[in-house]
């Protein structure tokens, strides 16, 4: 029997893979029309995808299982095949899991941002200059082929303006006020660099907007869809970082990455030299790409070598 199944097909099936359920539940999980919706189960029942019973739920058979698997895209094993060429030029084992890791929470904020409302993941990236930090983000960037002049913002007050990044909030007659926000919401990747030559603190809030873990952001009653990684650096110590008082409350929403703890073992020559490597290979032809909107995500467990890694995402407070 050939199917004539799609994506709304699939989207009925993802929810019953969670959680069996009978017509009403479908019908406000999904915003579906009930006599669409029940068309579509009953195509999927006719198929063998879902099981049913009158006056029972609906849930989904191990035919319906297999179909589901046949859907998705086949898996690529980004942290080998694809970013090995910039991982071996990236000076530790710390720098790799960064790199690593922001691809990772990038490909999934992209895919799954509608399935999760809050705990997403942002990166605060500080120490001394010259620890390639904002390389980094500069790599993820160019893995992902994105607008650079949009998503790599430096910090300097020249540069930057309450609500540019961000958002802002502008006072008119009376006692009236307009709510604004820029477009950096919706990009996938956002490089905030320099965050320590900040000085307005209206900026600043601006700013750190980004770090908020949550989906939605609420702004003088206007809805905000933060669609963004951000992975702000700093060149400062971590007490530094602890101490201000616009990055603290987010310390605990992002990954804290130590650049000081995972300080090159060369002499500040071959410091220079590694950065200079990094940067000649940003610009080259051969600098590996993923196709953001078709990688998927993966669910795999970490390895002894992941876990080992743990200390460079560690805050160490000693100056």
């Amino acid at each position: 029997m050939k199917r004539r199944l799609d994506p709304v097909d699939e989207e009925i099936a993802r929810l019953l893979e969670t959680k069996s359920g009978k017509v009403g539940y479908l019908h406000k999980a999904l915003s579906m029309n009930k006599e669409t919706l029940r068309q579509r189960l009953d195509k999927g029942v006719k198929y063998g995808l879902y099981a049913h019973k009158p006056y029972q739920e609906y849930r989904l058979t191990k035919e319906g299982e297999t179909w589901l698997k046949e859907c998705e895209p086949a898996p690529i094993d980004i942290q080998n095949e694809v970013l090995d060429p910039f991982l071996s030029k990236l000076p530790t084992e710390g720098h790799r899991a960064l790199f690593r890791l922001a691809a990772d929470v990038v490909i999934a904020k992209k895919h799954l941002l509608k399935q999760y409302s809050d705990g997403w993941p942002g990166f605060m990236v500080f120490g001394g200059t010259g620890l390639v930090k904002s390389k980094v983000g500069e790599g993820i960037i160019k893995l992902f082929r994105l607008d650079r002049l949009k998503c790599e913002v430096r910090l300097y007050p020249q540069d930057v303006t309450p609500g540019n990044p961000g958002f802002r909030r502008g006072q008119i007659k009376g006692s009236h006020w307009t709510a604004a926000h820029s477009f950096h919401y919706v990009l996938p990747f956002l490089l905030l660099d320099e965050y320590d030559k900040l000085v307005a603190q209206e900026t600043k809030r601006s700013v750190i907007s980004f770090l908020d873990d949550r989906t939605k952001l609420l702004h003088e009653d206007k809805e905000i869809v933060n669609h963004a990684v951000p992975y702000l650096t700093a060149n400062w110590q971590p007490g530094r970082i602890l101490n201000d008082n616009f990055l603290k409350p987010y310390f605990r929403r992002c990954f804290a990455f130590n650049a000081d703890y995972t300080r090159f073992t060369g002499t500040l020559i071959e410091q220079k030299k590694a950065g200079t490597k990094l940067e000649n290979f940003l610009k080259s032809p051969q600098f590996p790409h993923l196709n953001l909107e078709t990688t998927p995500p993966q669910v795999t467990k970490l390895t002894k070598s992941d876990t080992d890694l743990g200390p460079h995402f560690v805050c160490r407070l000693e100056s």
